[in-house]
């Protein structure tokens, strides 16, 4: 059976929309919100389509248009079905518009991704000087024998359980490392570290060497691999914002093309 609206919440959402409206013609910001099926999407709709009829040319003739931000593709997709395709309007998850904003700016993305793997190391190192095995080492003299392609094959093809076998495997590799397995757990961890700290230093080494590769978003996999410049969604929202805050030219770029900024599930965005 259809679900008839009633003139009482008929009247109500048309006055809801009539005080967004006048925000959208004065320009002020303002948040819409309501629980779920209240009519938010529906909103957002109309708010477009109000801005499209008092502003629609004029957005044009300035070669600008009303940003639609989305936090999942499911919804930038249910919004693009509702207003259809219009060349003034974009609608974008806000990873895929914060990359296609910020890609072009290597040079300030290698600077965020050279302050994240120092700050990587200072943690990275704390882990290392925490381990129990840790006091009883030459850490540079255990950082070259482990940062070796051999052992390193080694490790990571060989399942540390059961330890005997793990223990055995690693030993006959070189005799060096017997001393230091008591604990298969403890060593593997140690091992882990500093190999992550011996590649953040080689990467650390080539930005300040200006021998850098471009920074990569993978929208795929949250997870990063910064030594391999490869970033993840947060750290991409992390890198924008300490980008975008900081860069007066980049905030007047982007009130100059975008005067109207809508941010579905804003809780979430």
């Amino acid at each position: 059976m259809a679900y008839k609206i009633s003139s009482e919440n008929k009247k109500l959402e048309l006055d809801i929309q009539k005080e967004i409206n006048e925000c959208l013609d004065n320009f002020e910001s303002f948040c819409f919100d309501a629980g779920a099926g209240a009519g938010k999407t529906y909103a957002l709709q109309k708010s477009i389509e109000h801005i499209l009829k008092v502003e629609g040319e004029n957005l044009k003739l300035r070669n600008q248009k009303i940003l639609c931000i989305t936090y999942t593709n499911a919804a930038k997709d249910e919004i693009l079905n509702r207003i259809g395709r219009n060349s003034s309007v974009m609608v974008s998850t806000i990873h895929e518009f914060l990359w296609g904003y910020i890609s072009i700016q290597q040079e300030l993305l290698t600077r965020e991704h050279k302050n994240k793997i120092i700050d990587e190391l200072h943690l990275i190192q704390q882990k290392i000087d925490d381990s129990p095995l840790s006091s009883s080492l030459d850490q540079s003299e255990f950082q070259k024998n482990i940062c070796d392609e051999g052992f390193l094959k080694i490790f990571y093809n060989t399942p540390s359980s059961p330890a005997k076998d793990f223990k055995e495997k690693i030993i006959s590799y070189s005799k060096y490392f017997e001393q230091y397995l008591s604990s298969v757990e403890k060593f593997s961890s140690l091992v882990k570290n500093i190999n992550k700290k011996c590649k953040f230093e080689i990467t650390l080494k080539e930005i300040e060497e200006k021998k850098s590769q471009k920074i990569i978003y993978n929208p795929v996999q949250n997870r990063d691999k910064l030594e391999s410049y490869v970033i993840s969604h947060d750290t991409l929202l992390r890198y924008c914002k300490n980008i975008i805050t900081s860069q007066n030219i980049l905030k007047r770029l982007f009130s100059d093309r975008y005067p109207y900024v809508l941010v579905d599930e804003y809780q979430d965005t």
